[in-house]
């Protein structure tokens, strides 16, 4: 079986970040890891592109990292879009390496949305990564409240509200175009 590429830089920086938040050397987290000094150095230098599942699955249980906020970063086969778009959009790291936490628990999918976002001038600047990211942390929060309210009494209000708003939006009942002028009464009761 072959293993997946990593966002290298990204997991090497989160793990780095991790241990030095508990205030422990690599030595230290290699001894409570039971991985070589080598192959910490390796991962948090960006240098392993393929890590081994347990490997990162071992250093978030240590790290007390949810096992998704190292497997997230595990690209999905590239694709030159996807490779465009991670060349293009660099300020994403930069924002990633100074604020860690605004990209907690997210998904390798949120990671690719975010990464092929682009600006009205092109790529993000800082400040458009930080809009992305909040945005999309809103929208897991929306759908996260959704979950719980589709799990009590209200789930059947919750499904016809969603329902009604998909209708409102969805592709399939587009708007009359522009001009066209409303039924009149008359013709809406032979309808």
């Amino acid at each position: 079986m072959t293993r997946e590429a990593v966002d290298a830089p990204l997991v090497g920086r989160r793990i780095a970040d991790a241990r030095r938040a508990r205030g422990w050397t690599r030595d230290e987290l290699a001894r409570r890891t039971g991985l070589s000094r080598t192959t910490l150095h390796h991962l948090e230098n960006g240098e392993t592109e393929r890590p081994r599942e347990e490997t990162l699955a071992r250093l978030a249980d240590v790290l007390g990292l949810e096992a998704v906020e190292l497997h997230a970063l595990v690209d999905r086969p590239s694709s030159p879009v996807a490779e465009c778009d991670r060349q293009t959009n660099t300020e994403i790291a930069a924002v990633f390496a100074e604020s860690p936490g605004l990209f907690g628990r997210w998904t390798r999918d949120e990671w690719e949305e975010l990464y092929s976002t682009f600006g009205a001038g092109g790529r993000l600047n800082e400040a458009g990564v930080r809009h992305e990211a909040e945005r999309i942390n809103r929208r897991r929060e929306t759908i996260d409240r959704l979950r719980v309210v589709l799990d009590t009494h209200l789930a059947d209000v919750a499904e016809r509200m969603i329902g009604t708003l998909f209708d409102m939006v969805s592709l399939d009942t587009p708007p009359p175009p522009v001009g066209t002028p409303e039924p009149s009464d008359d013709t809406r009761s032979r309808e």
